[in-house]
């Protein structure tokens, strides 16, 4: 059987597309594949969330970023030490590379003559034109989409053979403990519409006995803890693939308000979330008082709708409806590809 390789960058931020590839590794090595995260970095551990196994060195990749960019990472990445040789990539004649979407443009450099996959998790780079034409889809023997919204894109494009694994939740992290009266909120997306938001929530007064919490920096870990005991969540999503942090807040038992971003149109459903028009920021205002109001007045309608919203979404992103399709994509994979000619 063929071994997987996911690349990942050797970022010292949170990505979330980070985590989820390293999951994916961690469930496949679970089940029975071969499965490896590569990085240019040496030496490099991501330190934002679990990790099952060691991300090999990959020296194939530092050369196509280049000496001096290389360099430059090294310098900048307080991680950076000589790798272990059980840490250093060597390439077989099987290994598969798997290529997160943004780096289409440049990754297939690297590997000349193995099979690439495609992992699209964010939408935009399938949309800019100029991003688009930057890389050539004849290189890769499959496509794997995370959402619906980025599956409909790829179909777009005409790429194919296609393949969906949906995004899991942790169920036994962002689950719902007892609500107490916090708004929390993500503040990396749309900062300038956060600011006022927030400041128009707080000077108008009318939430004034509700705690405003952002989320960003903490610990997955605290982050689950604070959408446990939050009432409500505001989504400030952007061009999103998914978007979790509004559908943790869901698992979580928040009531969720806001937008959609994209890639959460498939989750915010009226029956149980107040999606607002992309923008419309007096309507996403007016929306937080009336649900606080409502809440104040009488609460079941606001707590029936949560606790619909948490079972839908635990239902729907479960790990193990995840696991599930991971293990049968990459079955697949792991035989059509294997009869794709390298282009």
């Amino acid at each position: 059987m063929a071994r997987f390789l996911f690349y990942i960058p050797g970022t010292a931020a949170p990505c979330g597309g980070v985590s989820v590839i390293l999951d994916w590794v961690r469930l496949l090595r679970e089940n029975g594949f071969e499965a490896e995260a590569i990085c240019e970095t040496p030496g490099f551990e991501y330190k934002f969330g679990p990790q099952s196994s060691k991300i090999l060195y990959t020296a194939e990749v530092a050369r196509v970023l280049g000496a001096r960019n290389f360099l430059l990472r090294r310098m900048r990445n307080p991680v950076f030490r000589n790798p272990e040789p059980s840490k250093v990539l060597n390439l077989r004649d099987d290994d598969i590379i798997v290529v997160p979407e943004y780096s289409a443009p440049w990754l297939p450099a690297a590997f000349p003559r193995h099979k690439l996959v495609l992992l699209v998790q964010a939408y935009v780079w399938l949309k800019e034109r100029k991003k688009r034409l930057a890389w050539d889809p004849a290189r890769f023997c499959a496509v794997i989409a995370v959402s619906e919204i980025c599956l409909g894109f790829a179909r777009l494009m005409n790429l194919s053979p296609l393949h969906k694994v949906p995004l899991a939740i942790d169920t036994t992290l962002f689950r719902p403990g007892p609500k107490e009266n916090i708004i929390a909120y993500m503040p990396r997306r749309r900062p300038d519409d956060v600011e006022l938001l927030v400041r128009s929530l707080k000077d108008r007064g009318q939430v004034s006995d509700y705690q405003l919490q952002p989320i960003d920096g903490m610990p997955l870990s605290e982050v689950a803890a604070i959408l446990g005991r939050a009432r409500i969540f505001l989504s400030f999503s952007e061009n999103e693939g998914f978007g979790l942090p509004p559908a943790e807040a869901m698992a979580a038992g928040c009531l969720v308000v806001g937008f959609t971003g994209g890639g959460g149109d498939e989750f915010f459903d009226p029956q149980w979330s107040f999606p607002i028009p992309d923008g419309n920021l007096p309507q996403f205002l007016h929306k937080v008082e009336d649900m606080v109001s409502e809440y104040r007045s009488d609460p079941r309608r606001l707590d029936a709708m949560a606790s619909l919203g948490a079972s839908e979404i635990r239902a729907r992103y479960s790990p193990a409806a995840q696991q599930k399709e991971l293990t049968h994509v990459f079955e697949s994979l792991s035989r059509s590809c294997a009869r794709t000619p390298v282009c």
